[in-house]
């Protein structure tokens, strides 16, 4: 019986040890930015940190809220520019990263902006391409509209996480595709709304995204 408890816990002990190790195979999050289309990037090829990093919308920007699935009102910025610099130069083990410390929003219709906060983006490599899924922090806008209920101030902000991507390119495209955002102020802000926009990286370029 003794024999039997110790293989017992020799089989527990081994499950548990594939366990950690299956956890411990998934692929770390990773990038560098190249300056040329080549994985893996040569060192000589790489953007490294403090790079300058521009974003130019290539057509307008919205942001769609919704209350329990149904859209309650549409914000459409006609363009918008973003510039900040890499923080890191990514690597295998690293994500390249950009902290914007200019956002600018223009011909918004009837609301009026203010930026509370600038964001901060991650990009992290797509194996098999030269892209990137990219999340977002720090994002944060308050728009004061007028409309048919009066004049009404939402705040669109909150990390974005999903429906984000960068294409590498000459230049690379940065794309939200009806990306969730967390919104507030009340109706008719709701509390969900979805960001929509195009950006060209107009610096620099061309970008590509590589793993190492």
């Amino acid at each position: 019986m003794n024999h039997l408890k110790k293989l017992g816990i020799a089989c527990l002990l081994a499950v548990a040890a594939m366990a950690v190790g299956g956890a411990g195979s998934a692929a770390a999050a990773q990038s560098t930015f190249c300056k040329v289309n080549e994985t893996p990037c040569k060192s000589g090829n790489h953007y490294p940190s403090g790079t300058e990093f521009v974003l130019k919308s290539t057509g307008p920007i919205k942001w769609v809220s919704s209350f329990e699935g149904e859209p309650t009102l549409q914000v459409t910025c006609e363009s918008a520019e973003f510039k900040g610099k890499t923080s890191t130069t990514g690597g295998s083990a690293q994500t390249v990263e950009v902290a914007f410390t200019t956002q600018f929003l223009s011909n918004c219709g009837q609301c009026g902006i203010t930026t509370l906060q600038t964001a901060k983006m991650k990009f992290n490599w797509v194996s098999g391409t030269m892209d990137a899924s990219v999340t977002t922090t720090g994002l944060e806008y308050r728009f004061n509209c007028k409309t048919i209920l009066g004049e009404v101030s939402c705040t669109y902000g909150g990390e974005i996480k999903e429906k984000t991507t960068l294409t590498g390119g000459n230049p690379a495209v940065l794309k939200f595709e009806a990306a969730p955002v967390t919104a507030s102020g009340g109706l008719p802000c709701g509390n969900q709304a979805e960001l929509t926009g195009e950006f060209d990286v107009t610096t620099p370029k061309p970008l590509y995204v590589s793993n190492t």
